[in-house]
């Protein structure tokens, strides 16, 4: 059923991450941390607007921090295979919010509302960039990328500590947009074949 429809194994991925993720952050951070859901939201009593403010701001910035990056000539190899992957899939513009949104909510929910408090900024941060495949010592393009991920999803655990989950929720979420459309739709120049590369 997946193999004939991508876009439907993506949609089930993303209701997973919302849905499953979600439903083991609160798990983690009220039944086993036994803090209450204000204290995960609201660590440091920031009002739900001013988080709002505050994970925009922080996600254009760090979006913008990414992009210069990965639109580098020394990223044209990994750019190129994300760009494949997105047109193989048949991403379409809802689909990338859908996917970001949940991306944004679950993965915050799980790693910043309730790893964190175990782990501390840095360790979380490392293991949820190394989870998604960008820490790979057979790769050093990829893993240039992941360590920039790296600090700017260790920016999204001090961002959680002093403002909120809100805060981090949306930062994610205009970080995960911004990446899916500047792939999508801003192509960067393909890289050389490794004939080109040789000759």
């Amino acid at each position: 059923m997946f193999s004939k429809s991508p876009r439907l194994l993506l949609a089930a991925l993303g209701m997973l991450t919302l849905v499953g993720f979600s439903a083991l952050g609160w798990v983690l951070a009220t039944l086993i941390q036994g803090r209450s859901l204000e204290e995960v939201f609201f660590p440091e009593a920031r009002s739900w607007n001013r988080q709002l403010l505050d994970g925009t701001i922080y996600g254009l910035v760090a979006s913008a921090n990414i992009l210069w990056l990965l639109y580098n000539r020394i990223l044209d190899q990994p750019r190129h295979f994300f760009e494949q992957l997105i047109r193989r899939f048949n991403i379409t513009l809802p689909d990338i919010f859908f996917l970001s949104l949940c991306a944004g909510i679950g993965e915050e929910w799980l790693f910043r509302g309730a790893v964190q408090h175990w782990l501390g900024i840095w360790l979380t941060a490392l293991a949820f960039v190394a989870l998604h495949g960008y820490l790979d010592p057979r790769d050093w393009r990829i893993s240039l990328y992941g360590v920039l991920m790296v600090v700017i999803v260790a920016g999204m655990g001090y961002l959680y500590n002093y403002s909120g989950l809100i805060a981090a929720m949306v930062s994610h979420a205009i970080i995960d947009i911004a990446i899916f459309i500047s792939l999508k739709y801003f192509p960067g120049e393909k890289p050389p074949s490794p004939e080109q590369q040789q000759a």
